[in-house]
């Protein structure tokens, strides 16, 4: 059986610019029971891909701004269907097809299919990239075998971080295939999903093993991810799986950082498990928020010192388009914030929230991503 619900993605629309000094926003939020105002639209056919990069310490600007109130009767609104100690840690490196070892790094080209031995029943299991297929299905046979003689009567469950592939599904009963686009917006749902699944695989039996695989680079960022999808599961305050949190954890740190290249939004989405406890999901997941005010701080200004901008608002599972805002001109000095405030009623969303930044460029009659 094959299944996946990472079997997710859509394109981005454009790289992030500034990413020496990046722009920030703040929300003005609160609870609310009220329900999504929208008129039913499918002119938009843009997509909310949020893949960006990320740093600290941004600049908060003065107190004294920029204004803007924002209507919401005069909006644009559409529907728009669019991550134990260090030292008890057993980490078991065997050499499939070679001797050869080296650094756990998705840069590096292995000489032989690498099978780390994470949790009592937790594998991972990384391959050559660009080895022929019959290697791959040896070595995955092969430790299909391991597996089995480690574990008794082990039942084991695949997270397939390749593309779903039927001869995978053919060797092992329990496969989940976990393809998602990293140059996309992550999935919400799918990383909760994804977390249960292990959770309760697990649970169910001694029996059950865990098989994380990955073939290429850009396989091993996923299987990194959803490890530390489900560590920061682990660590929710219900779950409080101090032993599983840190060991994974542990092993993840035994990964040189600097070479992974994962987006940002992707990790920020996996260490969002932690608060998605079993009482708290659907709490969280179905709760209404008001928007009534934004605040940008260091917007990017061009010629003449502003800048024309506009906001577009996706919310709900899967995103759609909730509301844009009118075209407003940003000036004075980089250190000065805008905020935009909703006068007439603020703005409803839910889940997931994505909020997109676009420049407006007269001369051209274009527009760019600013963030």
């Amino acid at each position: 059986m094959s299944t996946g619900p990472f079997l997710y993605s859509d394109i981005t629309v454009e790289s992030p610019e500034f990413k020496k000094k990046p722009p920030s926003l703040h929300l003005s939020c609160q609870s609310s029971n009220t329900s999504l105002k929208s008129i039913g639209s499918a002119n938009d056919l843009e997509t909310a891909s949020i893949y960006s990069e990320e740093s600290s310490g941004f600049k908060r600007g003065s107190d004294s701004g920029t204004v803007i109130l924002c209507s919401i009767g005069n909006s644009q609104s559409s529907s728009f269907t669019m991550e134990e100690e260090t030292q008890s840690m057993r980490s078991i490196s065997q050499t499939i097809r070679s001797g050869y070892e080296t650094s756990w790094s998705v840069d590096v080209q292995f000489k032989g299919s690498r099978l780390d031995h994470v949790l009592e029943r937790i594998f991972v299991q990384v391959s050559p990239e660009g080895d022929i297929k019959i290697n791959h299905l040896a070595c995955l046979a092969h430790i299909q075998n391991v597996i089995r003689k480690n574990i008794k009567d082990a039942q084991i469950l695949v997270f397939n971080c390749q593309e779903p592939d039927p001869d995978i599904t053919e060797m092992f009963d329990q496969v989940f295939d976990c393809f998602f686009d990293l140059n996309s917006r992550p999935d919400l749902e799918s990383f909760i999903r994804f977390c249960e699944t292990c959770y309760d695989w697990l649970a169910k039996s001694n029996s059950h093993t865990i098989l994380f695989h990955s073939e290429s680079s850009s396989g091993t960022r996923r299987l990194l991810l959803l490890l530390f999808a489900y560590a920061s599961f682990c660590d929710s305050v219900e779950r409080q799986n101090i032993r599983t949190n840190r060991r994974l954890k542990a092993y993840l740190s035994t990964y040189p950082n600097g070479n992974t290249s994962v987006p940002v939004t992707y990790l920020r989405y996996a260490a969002y498990m932690k608060i998605f406890s079993p009482f708290r999901r659907q709490g969280i997941s179905k709760a209404t928020m008001s928007i009534h005010s934004i605040v940008l701080h260091n917007c990017p200004l061009f010629a003449d010192h502003s800048v024309n901008i506009f906001l577009k608002v996706y919310s709900y599972s899967p995103l759609r388009h909730v509301y844009t805002t009118h075209i407003h001109n940003i000036c004075g000095r980089l250190s000065e914030r805008a905020v935009l405030l909703f006068t007439e009623e603020p703005i409803t969303v839910r889940g997931d929230v994505v909020i997109l930044c676009y420049r407006l460029k007269y001369d051209r009659i274009e527009r760019r991503r600013v963030f």
